[in-house]
């Protein structure tokens, strides 16, 4: 079942966090205080401060709370209200006063604040999917979250291999940090070098040779947005892949400094 995901604040951040949520394909819906054109028909109208407001947004099942208004006061009155109702609810809270923020994060649990300042629609949103978004990124006329995976004891991808991931065409493996040092040797996959410091575990050795995913490795990875691909010429797709391309070599070069 998908984690029901409620957005409190729908100027304009919050109706890009809307409709990007949506666009993944995720079981959101948004609250406001009147009427929002164009929504009318996927948003609660009411005060977002309310607990029947909360409860008809479906507030008591819910995984993730977004609160994307540009009032700090509002913003933590509907969390106090929210967790009120739904004490393990995951709060990601977009506030000003970042001092304010940081205070919230270490004392509440499950408690995310991203300020103005950094505020960007699309890691907002992928934020509240639950992972470590990063940034984003614009491929195929796309646009990609870039997020970390930490492979936990729990984890799903544990004990997977990387080509396993690798295969998915909805998901781009960018970058692996095993959490152990490694061992050709034990591998058994022969080493390019004599010296072990010459022979580091990158991504693509680690899916060629079939590595399994351990607690502990980082992944950094792209997630493909679902949406119907639009109808361009082949002329006008190269010029894209070129583009993008272009983009992505950008994105490694400065993940590599």
């Amino acid at each position: 079942m998908k984690a029901r995901i409620v957005v409190c604040g729908l100027d304009r951040i919050g109706s890009k966090i809307l409709a990007l949520l949506k666009q993944q394909g995720t079981d959101v819906v948004g609250v406001h205080d009147s009427a929002v054109f164009g929504l009318d028909s996927e948003i609660i109208v009411g005060d977002p401060r309310s607990a029947p407001t909360l409860l008809r947004a479906g507030i008591r099942d819910a995984h993730t709370l977004v609160l994307s208004g540009a009032d700090d006061r509002l913003n933590l009155e509907i969390l106090l209200q929210a967790r009120a109702i739904n004490p393990y609810i995951r709060i990601v809270n977009r506030l000003a006063n970042t001092r304010l923020g940081e205070r919230l994060d270490l004392t509440l649990p499950n408690h995310v604040s991203l300020s103005v300042a950094s505020l960007a629609a699309p890691v907002f949103g992928f934020t509240a999917l639950g992972s470590e978004a990063i940034g984003q990124l614009k491929l195929f006329e796309r646009t990609w979250p870039i997020r970390t995976e930490t492979i936990t004891e729990y984890h799903p991808w544990r004990d997977l291999t990387l080509a396993d991931l690798w295969d998915d065409r909805h998901r781009m493996l960018i970058y692996y940090l095993p959490a152990k040092p490694f061992s050709f040797e034990e591998e058994g996959i022969p080493p390019t070098s004599d010296n072990p410091l010459d022979n580091p575990l990158d991504l693509v050795s680690a899916v060629v040779h079939g590595h399994r995913l351990q607690v502990g490795d980082r992944l950094l990875v792209g997630t493909r947005p679902e949406r119907a691909e639009s109808r361009l010429t082949w002329g006008q797709r190269l010029r894209n892949v070129a583009v993008s391309v272009g983009q992505f070599r950008v994105f490694g070069s400065s993940m590599s400094v």
